[in-house]
C-alpha cells in the first residue's frame, strides 16, 4: 500500500511540475500557428513536442537546454496536452509518441527523433 502511494505521489509530482520546467531550462513555449509560421520563415530551429506527465519529457528538456548553451540554434517547446493541437500534430506530422523531437534548417526538417534522446547529434538523416 505504502508503496502505490509513494508512485501516486511521483506521478502527481512529474505531472504538476512539467509545465514549471519550461521556464527553467528557458525555452520559448509556442504555438502551431507558430511553428507554421517558423517553418514558412524559412527559420533553424529545434522543436520539442512534450505533454504533461511525459516520462521522456524532462530528460528532453536537460539534455536540449545543455546543447543549446551550447549551439547557436533557438530550441523551442510546444505542449501537445490540448486535444485539438494533438489531433491537428498527430495528422499534420505524424506525431505518435511524445517526446518528439524535430530540427529544422532553413524550414526545412533535417531531423526527426521520437521518444527520448539518448545523445544529441542533430546532423542530417531525417
Amino acid at each position: 500500500m505504502v508503496l502505490v502511494i509513494i508512485f501516486i505521489a511521483s506521478v502527481v509530482f512529474v505531472v504538476d511540475n512539467l509545465d514549471e520546467l519550461v521556464p527553467k531550462y528557458r525555452f520559448t513555449e509556442i504555438t502551431v500557428n507558430n511553428l507554421e509560421e517558423r517553418i514558412k520563415n524559412h527559420d533553424s530551429f529545434v522543436v520539442m513536442l512534450y505533454q504533461d506527465a511525459c516520462p521522456g519529457c524532462e530528460k528532453n528538456f536537460e539534455l536540449l537546454s545543455e546543447w543549446q548553451e551550447n549551439h547557436n540554434i533557438e530550441v523551442v517547446v510546444l505542449n501537445v496536452n490540448e486535444e485539438t493541437r494533438r489531433g491537428y500534430l498527430v495528422q499534420t506530422m505524424n506525431l505518435e509518441v511524445t517526446p518528439t523531437t524535430f530540427v529544422y534548417d532553413n524550414g526545412v526538417l533535417i531531423k526527426r527523433v521520437e521518444g527520448p534522446l539518448d545523445d544529441i547529434d542533430f546532423g542530417e538523416d531525417k
